[in-house]
């Protein structure tokens, strides 16, 4: 391993550890949020553009490295900014994190996956080449699996990054909107599953089938 991957992992760590070691996970937490809403929306009323700057610099840096507290900067982009600007802010922080946690497990990982595991790789980047379009949206748009984990395991494959930024943004949109909308209603919001109703479950549910049916009827039109 090169120096400059050995300076990346190890600063990450560094972050990372640091993060934990300080317990700034506190300040992204719903109790937090709550308690401090009224000085933050009075920060943004004042300061707009700041407000905006930091929310995502803040929410990028939280995706890109995979720290705690996505889903609570989620609902405070709706609570402060509304569910048109909130969910504009939360789209553009979501897409770029992700981006840069799927470029950093390329640079620093790719190499030596594919030396160990090329026959396998070769199988899953065939399938990728093929399907990964939809292998990504359907992702993106059902909550089975970690964000983070998706970022970083197609970081290990053939997929570009163009088409993975524009298939990210699309999929993770819809989510986006049900969340910031919700966030509207931070006060009365007692837990992260506080914001689980019924309805959004049923949403999320038909997000998760969507692309299934998108499928099905490009199979039908190609016949």
């Amino acid at each position: 391993m090169n120096l400059g991957k050995t300076f990346l992992i190890v600063s990450l760590f560094m972050i990372g550890a640091s993060f934990f070691y300080l317990d700034l996970s506190r300040y992204l937490s719903l109790e937090y949020v709550q308690s401090e809403l009224f000085l933050i929306d009075a920060y943004f009323r004042a300061e707009p553009l700041t407000v905006c700057f930091i929310y995502i610099l803040l929410y990028t840096t939280a995706t890109a490295l995979s720290l705690p507290g996505a889903s609570v900067m989620t609902l405070v982009g709706g609570a402060v900014f509304g569910l048109g600007l909130g969910t504009a802010l939360v789209s553009i922080s979501t897409t770029v994190g992700a981006t840069v946690s799927f470029l950093m497990a390329r640079y620093l990982f790719r190499d030596a996956i594919e030396k160990r595991f090329a026959t396998r790789l070769k199988t899953i980047n065939a399938g990728i080449d093929k399907n990964g379009i939809f292998y990504l949206f359907f992702l993106r748009l059902a909550p089975i699996f970690p964000f983070f984990l998706i970022n970083l395991l197609m970081g290990l494959t053939s997929m570009r990054m163009p088409i993975y930024v524009i298939v990210t943004q699309l999929g993770m949109l819809p989510a986006t909107v049900l969340y910031v909308n919700a966030g509207r209603a931070i006060s009365q919001i007692n837990s992260d599953v506080g914001i689980l109703t019924p309805q959004l479950v049923a949403a999320f549910i038909c997000l998760a089938l969507f692309p299934l049916f998108v499928k099905n009827i490009i199979i039908l039109i190609r016949k």
